[in-house]
């Protein structure tokens, strides 16, 4: 065999403008990066985020009118899935739960970092501790999320309703994460 043999691996350029996507998502909850704070010992070192503080406090309320959204229609959903058994309901029960505690977090840190206005520091340390008390509950989230998925959908085209997009809609809190570490950056 003489011949040359091409080498079918795509080139640097072609192979990052290619996206693989899954058939099924993962749910797992993306890494929380912590900001790297000055010490108050370190008077010369400044953290500088790649967005303002004003971006932030905008980004948060859009984000808190999209919770209670989706707050709103998992709570109507739950009142359809009441009907399918105990099981089922206390799986959207328990999310309606999860999801109001994580509007009441979110609508605490909005009204916490609108009222620092531009310091800075103090608002990456709100960042980490927002990081700190939403892992778990988003851990919880990420593991039950499938199955509250699957249930919503499946109550509602037994009632005869379209599916609504429940999947995006229930992720959304993960999305959201991108934000912060944009912001810690």
């Amino acid at each position: 065999m003489t011949g040359s043999s091409k080498s079918t691996s795509p080139s640097p350029t072609e192979a990052s403008s290619r996206r693989v996507y899954s058939r099924k998502p993962s749910f797992s909850a993306p890494s929380l990066r912590l900001a790297t704070l000055p010490s108050s010992t370190d008077s010369t070192t400044q953290y500088v985020p790649s967005t303002t503080a004003a971006e932030l406090v905008i980004a948060e309320g859009h984000y808190l009118s999209t919770l209670k959204r989706v707050g709103n229609a998992l709570n109507l959903a739950s009142s359809h899935v009441s009907s399918t058994g105990k099981k089922g309901s206390n799986t959207i029960r328990a999310l309606v739960e999860r999801w109001a505690l994580m509007l009441h977090i979110h609508s605490k840190f909005h009204d916490e970092i609108a009222a620092v206005k531009e310091d800075v520091n103090e608002i990456a340390r709100m960042v980490n501790d927002l990081f700190l008390t939403l892992e778990p509950i988003l851990v919880e989230h990420g593991r039950d999320m499938s199955n509250a998925v699957y249930k919503l959908n499946r109550a509602e085209k037994r009632v005869g309703q379209i599916p609504a997009e429940w999947d995006a809609a229930l992720r959304h809190p993960f999305d959201h994460l991108a934000i912060y570490n944009e912001w810690l950056q």
